[in-house]
């Protein structure tokens, strides 16, 4: 089962210092604010809609993104269960083009950016699963959905604003 599959047993993991100093960089821009109104060289590229804390209705998963002055933006996503163990955890990277994500074992996989009326797209043939990640940005919230390339193997995943 790959690191997108369900969570079966819960690991202890061991950080490394610099992952703390990246980890409270972007919390810190996550409580303290980001400049969201700095856009990329590509004019259909909006990332504003990304940049905040996302949180699950029954408040067990968190994601959140920042943006850096370069325009890329940096995320992590967070499970619990309902002792509020964490279950499953990554980090990403977006760039215009790109969505970087690497999982708890430290693989990053790369998916592409493609056209989309729809929403914002990301895919990967090559990836076992999921092979597409498609976000739904709309006011206050932030709707996502991974996938196989055929749609099948469809986990959608629903978040709001988180509370300040």
């Amino acid at each position: 089962m790959t690191a997108w599959g369900p969570i079966m047993t819960v690991r202890t993991y061991r950080f490394t210092k610099p992952f703390w100093k990246i980890f409270g960089a972007i919390s810190a821009s996550l409580l303290y604010g980001c400049d969201a109104s700095i856009q990329t060289d590509t004019a259909s590229y909006n990332p504003n809609p990304f940049v905040g804390c996302w949180q699950s209705e029954d408040g067990l998963a968190t994601e959140g993104w920042t943006q850096d002055a370069s325009g890329w933006l940096f995320g992590y996503a967070v499970n619990r269960n309902q002792d509020n163990k964490v279950t499953f955890f990554e980090h990403m990277r977006m760039d215009s083009a790109h969505l970087f994500v690497t999982g708890p074992n430290d693989d990053t996989v790369r998916f592409k950016r493609v056209a989309s009326n729809t929403g914002i797209i990301f895919e990967n043939p090559a990836h076992d699963y999921p092979q597409r990640i498609a976000y739904f940005p709309a006011p206050g919230r932030l709707d996502a959905e991974i996938s196989s390339l055929d749609g099948g193997r469809k986990v959608e995943f629903k978040k709001r604003a988180c509370h300040p």
